[in-house]
C-alpha cells in the first residue's frame, strides 16, 4: 500500500488576505508514493476542505487560579473534493485509490459577504482567526485514518470611516498650571499646554504632539515623553484581562527660557502600518483602544485616539515642523529634541508585529496612571486646568 507523501492547501495567486465576498480559489495537492508493486494510497473515505472563522480567549482571571475560555464562531463550510465528506456512512466498504504521483483538487469558497465580520487578530490572550484546513481520510477497521493540513489567510474587518465618528477631526489641548506654595499663596511658575491636531488617526500615520510652555520662574529646560498605547481588553464568562503594550514612544527636551512663552512640537509618534483597528469591531470576545500617553516630572496625561481604516473627509494634519537634534540645539526658545532614530521622518514606521515584539508591554493599569519620580523624559497634555504645587 502506498504513502502519503505530501499534503499542502494553495491559494491561487498566493494571496494572503481577503475581504468578506470574496471568493478563494486554491488547490489541494497531494502526492503517494508507491510500493514495490505499484500500488497507490488505497480505502480513502474521501478528501474535504473546510472553511472556518472563529474567535477564542482564554486566560487566568485575577480572582482564580484556573483557565477560563470562550469561543466565537463566524462562519464554518466544508467542501468534499475527492469521494465523500466526513459525516457520510456506507452499507459496504469503500474502495478507493489514489494512484501513485501527484494529484491537485480544485476548490472555490466564497466568503459571507458579512460586513460584521471582525478583522483578523493575533494577541497573547486571546486571537480571531481564518483558515481553511484540507483532511484526507482512510478507512481502517476500527476507525478512520486522517491526514491534515491547513492554511490561515488573513481577513479585512469593518469600514471605520473617521469622517463620520464625533470628534476624531477635533484638536484637543489641554494646560497645566505649576506652582510653588509658599504657606500664604500660590505662586505660578508655569503653564504648560500640549494637545494633538485631531483625535481619529489612520494606520501608518504619524501623531504630534504640539503645545507651549509659559515659563515664568521654572526651569528653563524640560524633558517631555509621548507614548502611543494599545490597550486588549480579553473577555470570558464574566471575567476580564487587560493587557497595555507601547507600540511607539519618543523622547524630546524643550528649551524654554523665563519670561518668553516657547511653542514647540515633539517628535512624531509612528503609528504601525497594520496596526488593528478601534474595537475590534464584529467581536464581542477581545476589545482595542489606542491612547497617547504624555507627561512630565510634575504631571501626566492620557488621550484616547481612535485608529480608523479610511477618513472620508478630505482633512490632513498640518504641515509641522519638529526640533533639531539635541546636539544641534542654539538659543533658548528653539526646538531642542532627542530622538531615538537619526531622521525619524525618513523612517518607515514598525510593523504592528515589530511594535508588539518590543519588549515594552504594560502589565497593569497602574504603570500608566503613575507618573515615575525620575522618568527620562516627558510628554504632557491637560483637558482641565489643574494646579500642581511643589514645596
Amino acid at each position: 500500500m502506498g504513502k502519503l507523501k505530501r499534503l499542502q492547501i494553495a491559494f491561487d495567486g498566493d494571496v494572503e488576505e481577503y475581504s468578506p465576498g470574496d471568493v478563494i480559489r486554491g488547490q489541494v495537492m497531494t502526492e503517494i508514493d508507491s510500493t514495490e508493486d505499484g500500488e497507490g494510497l488505497e480505502d480513502i473515505k474521501g478528501i474535504w476542505v473546510r472553511f472556518r472563522g472563529k474567535a477564542k480567549t482564554k486566560f487566568k482571571p485575577s480572582t482564580d487560579d484556573s483557565y477560563v475560555s470562550s469561543k466565537e464562531h463566524y462562519f464554518d463550510d466544508t467542501f468534499v473534493v475527492f469521494g465523500t465528506g466526513e459525516h457520510a456512512r456506507f452499507r459496504f466498504p469503500v474502495d478507493r485509490t489514489l494512484l501513485p504521483g501527484r494529484h491537485v483538487f480544485p476548490f472555490e469558497f466564497q466568503i459571507p459577504n458579512n460586513q460584521g465580520l471582525p478583522q483578523s487578530f493575533e494577541g497573547k490572550h486571546g486571537y480571531v482567526r481564518y483558515f481553511a484546513k484540507v483532511t484526507v481520510s482512510r478507512n481502517k477497521t476500527f476507525y478512520d485514518k486522517k491526514y491534515k493540513e491547513e492554511k490561515w489567510f488573513r481577513l479585512k474587518g469593518p469600514t471605520v470611516d473617521l469622517g463620520r465618528i464625533p470628534d476624531t477631526e477635533v484638536a484637543v489641548h489641554r494646560d497645566t498650571t505649576v506652582a510653588t506654595c509658599c504657606g500664604c499663596s500660590d505662586d505660578v511658575e508655569s503653564i504648560i499646554s500640549l494637545g494633538l491636531p485631531r483625535q481619529g488617526f489612520l494606520p501608518g500615520e504619524t501623531i504630534y504632539v504640539t503645545g507651549h510652555v509659559d515659563n515664568r520662574t521654572a526651569d528653563e529646560s524640560l524633558v517631555f515623553h509621548a507614548t502611543f498605547i494599545q490597550r486588549l481588553t480579553y473577555k470570558s464568562q464574566n471575567h476580564s484581562k487587560t493587557k497595555k503594550v507601547t507600540l511607539s514612544e519618543q523622547a524630546s527636551q524643550v528649551g524654554c527660557p523665563k519670561g518668553r512663552i516657547t511653542e514647540f512640537t515633539l517628535v512624531p509618534l509612528l503609528i504601525p502600518p497594520d496596526v488593528p483597528v478601534s474595537d475590534l469591531a464584529g467581536c464581542n470576545l477581545i476589545d482595542i483602544d489606542y491612547s497617547v500617553k504624555c507627561y512630565t516630572t510634575l504631571c501626566k496625561e492620557v488621550f484616547p485616539v481612535m485608529i480608523g481604516t479610511v477618513r472620508s473627509a478630505a482633512t490632513h494634519p498640518p504641515v509641522i515642523s519638529t526640533a533639531p537634534p539635541l546636539n544641534a540645539m542654539g538659543d533658548y526658545g528653539i526646538w531642542q529634541t532627542q530622538s531615538a532614530h537619526e531622521n525619524e521622518n525618513d523612517c518607515p514606521p514598525p510593523s504592528y508585529e515589530e511594535a508588539v515584539g518590543v519588549p515594552h508591554t504594560r502589565d497593569t493599569a497602574s504603570h500608566l496612571n503613575q507618573c515615575p519620580e525620575n522618568p527620562p523624559n516627558i510628554n504632557l497634555t491637560v483637558n482641565h486646568l489643574s494646579t500642581v504645587t511643589t514645596m
